[in-house]
């Protein structure tokens, strides 16, 4: 390993609503599982309130990362090796400041120090078109696929490092994991 790099604990899925990550993050969990990986599925927050529907205003973007901060810390400091989640520490900071939280720059400030204490595997997932489902989401598909555009130009504009695979090529995205997180060992 690198001297200062640190293991990567985490794998954080991207996309805008209905994008494919709750699957794909079902999937990673299920496979990497079955290969013997000490790995945790940890779902996002919000997705209750968008069957009530209750809508984020205020400061419930701040709240709502640190839901997220804390059901990831919990199982990581548990000693749990890897989380796979398809709403990462980074996402919530994306929609507060998509929807202008006045906390925004205190949850920069906390995905960026999460980020160093758990390090992070980006991965991007590209929708396809056909599969858009409008229930439990707040967004149209072409809103959707506009936060898509908006999440990656955030994740270049923060340096985060990340790679991209259409949400159909599972096996793809569970080898490069494997190749990463084997290598980072």
């Amino acid at each position: 390993m690198e001297k200062n790099k640190k293991k990567i604990r985490r794998i954080c899925l991207y996309s805008g609503p209905s994008g494919g990550k709750s699957i794909t993050a079902a999937n990673i969990r299920a496979q990497l599982g079955f290969k013997g990986y000490d790995i945790e599925l940890v779902e996002e927050i919000i997705k209750d309130w968008t069957y009530i529907p209750r809508i984020p205003t205020s400061a419930d973007s701040l709240y709502l990362q640190s839901c997220q901060i804390q059901k990831e810390d919990i199982r990581l400091r548990a000693g749990v090796d890897l989380i796979i989640t398809d709403s990462p520490v980074f996402l919530q900071y994306f929609y507060g400041r998509y929807h202008k939280d006045p906390f925004r720059d205190s949850m920069q400030i906390a995905f960026k120090e999460f980020d160093q204490m758990y390090p992070a595997l980006n991965i991007f997932i590209d929708r396809e078109d056909k599969f858009y489902n409008q229930i439990g989401r707040y967004e149209n598909f072409r809103e959707s696929k506009h936060i898509d555009t908006l999440i990656k130009g955030m994740l270049v504009e923060n340096k985060m490092s990340f790679t991209s695979f259409s949400c159909l090529d599972q096996e793809h995205i569970i080898n490069y994991i494997i190749s990463k997180v084997e290598k980072n060992d």
